[in-house]
């Protein structure tokens, strides 16, 4: 297996361009926004596209199919010979562990968290020494006997590794992983907390083409190139159910399938997952030699258990082996299907009363920023970057947004001519800055629409007119990063010069 993946036309790896297509025809006629997919078999790729404004080789936020990344840096160091599968927790982190007085804590062992089996029901607070916090956390039921859910695990897989290599979690995958498989670590961008760990539960920006290397190393048994990378036993054990989390109902579905090493098993045919919320997946179907790796937003895939999103590459795998009934145009119009993928064009209506909005503004009343941040037990590992003044001008094609927070001045530049416009929204320490802006008149109101483009985020920013001022909110679309019920809106007035 090379580290350069060969790409082919379907037929040639036994895969219909009928059934590509229809799948392609199903991810666009859903509830989930689609934003690129990329299809193996047997290592090659036989399908790649990305719905405009998405491209190829662009970063998109993984979520939690991160965790398959953490679990592997631990099978990596086992390999290694840095730590064992059975070493107990209390033996790599004594001091933090002195505090923490329950029953089953000594049990508590590397692969009970690889394995989200510590026996725990609650998560446990990033706030304050966030290790303390988990040891302290109760131990329910005995380590290896219930699945709980628990990304504050698969951050403490990233400290081991931190603990026993003395390398970050992101800079041992590129010296042990990265560079061994042909991953690109520039196309690698981690979130990292205060203390510089990267978020080994949710913090990774990756690519399709990265985390389908990924699912082929565990697909060729942890090996590449001849190299055994990650041993034969751990992929084994990983990519299949270790701990069981079926249904309260006994009905087999997804998500409710068993969970392996940072791997989620499916409801097809043994297949196997790397899922992160809001569709990030990477499906590796052994009995069929395929691997599938998709990007997109929809909330039925929050858990990983969706019926309708995961349900489309089910019948994908049984109806997409090649019958030997496709022609040569099927192949032409599936190219030319996965070409010329976009998204729907934001509302274009450019006429309004520039007047009007036009001058600058202090916020009064509340609090507001442009900030993308993450929601839940991360939220307040973060800073935010609230605006205090911005000033709204015009061109004939653009509206401009010149806000002032505490990083400093910043111009915000949205198409009013149906172009979205490359910005740059920083807000550290998230590494991902990229923003396409276009703006439009909606009634009344002046409406930005910002589409993160290395995420999965989308929203629009109203401008709603109010007597000596604008109400200024944010609506994010579909998902919102920092949950639900926060509230994103304030009041703007003018500032006295411009009255």
């Amino acid at each position: 297996m090379q580290n350069r993946l060969e790409y082919v036309k379907p037929e040639t790896v036994g895969i219909s361009s009928k059934a590509v297509s229809r799948l392609i025809d199903q991810l666009e006629h859903g509830i989930t926004e689609p934003h690129g997919i990329l299809m193996t078999r047997h290592g090659k790729v036989f399908a790649e596209g990305y719905w405009k404004p998405y491209t190829s080789g662009m970063v998109h936020g993984m979520q939690s199919l991160t965790k398959t990344y953490a679990g592997t840096a631990i099978g990596i160091a086992v390999e290694l010979g840095f730590v064992s599968l059975n070493e107990k927790i209390v033996d790599i982190f004594p001091e933090e562990a002195k505090s923490a007085d329950q029953k089953y804590l000594p049990e508590l062992t590397v692969e009970h968290v690889l394995s989200m089996s510590t026996g725990m029901r609650t998560i446990s607070s990033f706030e304050g020494n966030w290790i303390v916090n988990f040891l302290n956390n109760p131990i329910v039921d005995r380590p290896g006997t219930a699945f709980f859910y628990n990304s504050v695990g698969s951050t403490l897989l990233g400290e081991i590794v931190r603990r026993k290599t003395g390398e970050n979690l992101d800079e041992f995958l590129v010296n042990h992983l990265y560079e061994r498989i042909g991953i690109d670590p520039e196309k690698m961008k981690w979130v990292k907390l205060r203390d510089g760990l990267a978020i080994g539960g949710s913090g990774l920006y990756s690519t399709l083409y990265n985390n389908t290397k990924l699912g082929l190393l565990y697909m060729n048994h942890g090996q590449w190139n001849g190299e055994q990378i990650i041993s034969r036993e751990f992929c084994e054990k990983g990519s299949k159910k270790r701990v069981d989390n079926s249904a309260a109902d006994g009905i087999p579905s997804d998500g409710h399938m068993g969970y392996g090493y940072q791997m989620w098993m499916g409801l097809h045919k043994d297949t196997y997952c790397m899922s992160g919320a809001w569709g990030q997946y990477t499906i590796m179907c052994p009995n069929e030699d395929i691997v599938i790796s998709f990007s997109g937003r929809t909330n039925d895939a929050v858990q990983a258990s969706s019926d309708t999103l995961l349900g489309k590459f089910w019948n994908f795998l049984d109806e997409g082996i090649d019958k030997g009934t496709d022609q040569p145009e099927d192949t032409a119009d599936l190219e030319k299907k996965l070409s010329d993928l976009s998204l729907p064009a934001e509302p274009y209506q450019p006429y309004g009363n520039k007047k009007f909005f036009t001058g600058t503004y202090q916020i009064v009343d509340g609090e507001f920023d442009l900030d993308l941040t993450t929601g839940g037990i991360m939220q307040k590992c973060f800073w935010t970057y609230p605006i205090d003044t911005f000033r709204l001008e015009f061109t004939e094609d653009t509206a401009v947004m010149k806000y002032h927070n505490i990083l400093g001045d910043h111009i915000l530049e949205a198409g009013l001519d149906g172009l979205p416009r490359l910005n740059h929204i920083v807000t550290p320490p998230f590494p991902c800055d990229k923003v396409y802006v276009s703006a439009c008149f909606e009634r009344e109101s002046l409406v930005f629409s910002l589409r993160w483009i290395e995420t999965c985020y989308s929203a629009r920013i109203y401008l709603i007119p109010k007597e000596k001022g604008l109400i200024i909110r944010k609506e994010f679309d579909d998902v919102d990063p920092m949950g639900e019920g926060i509230h994103h809106q304030a009041d703007a007035q003018k500032t006295e010069l411009e009255r």
